[in-house]
């Protein structure tokens, strides 16, 4: 099995990637592997050259793009986007840029550190590089051959979105759900969710 989770910042794509790793077993070729492609083409010629290995998940701020779904075609690959409210989104990749542990902030987060909200600076930001990170997930949303996940869906109810997410890629237990968002939400949620 291979996923190809694709979202952009602050959308909640590592929690996404680290619960789909545990239900399935999956190996990160984001920790595994040096020089990711970057976009769709880059894309197409690592799966080409063999490196999106079986049993693994590769997690992307990719745009969508027809030969990224060709790409995964030839490998089965299952494509998985996650989006957020455009609001919270941009609110968490701020804090995140302002609050968050400097060692620990994507570089897509830099440009906000140390502005005040209402600056100039932030609002260009939000003209400019925001508004391009909106359509791409608008684009993935409206796309037919992607399972779609919402970033609100997956915190309010996330073994019952999980396991619409699974039965779209490759069923498993309830049990095993459970057991992974345990793991991520730790006392946060029962089996009932």
């Amino acid at each position: 099995m291979r996923v190809l989770i694709v979202g952009q910042p602050a959308t909640g794509l590592y929690m996404l990637t680290r619960l789909l790793m545990n239900i399935y077993h999956l190996d990160n070729l984001n920790a595994l592997t040096d020089n990711l492609p970057g976009n769709g083409d880059q894309f197409a010629a690592f799966v080409d050259a063999g490196r999106f290995i079986d049993g693994s998940i590769l997690t992307s701020h990719f745009s969508c793009a027809d030969v990224i779904k060709k790409a995964c075609g030839k490998v089965n690959c299952h494509i998985v986007s996650i989006v957020r409210d455009p609001f919270s989104g941009f609110e968490a990749m701020y804090n995140n840029a302002n609050i968050g542990v400097a060692s620990k902030i994507n570089r897509q987060l830099l440009p906000f550190r140390g502005l005040g909200l209402e600056s100039d600076e932030v609002l260009a930001r939000i003209q400019d590089t925001y508004s391009l990170q909106l359509k791409t997930s608008s684009d993935w949303w409206h796309c037919d051959w992607v399972n779609t996940v919402l970033f609100e869906e997956l915190n309010r109810l996330p073994t019952e979105t999980l396991f619409s997410v699974c039965q779209k890629m490759m069923p498993v237990a309830r049990e095993k759900i459970c057991e992974a968002v345990s793991g991520e939400f730790p006392g946060g949620y029962s089996s009932s969710d």
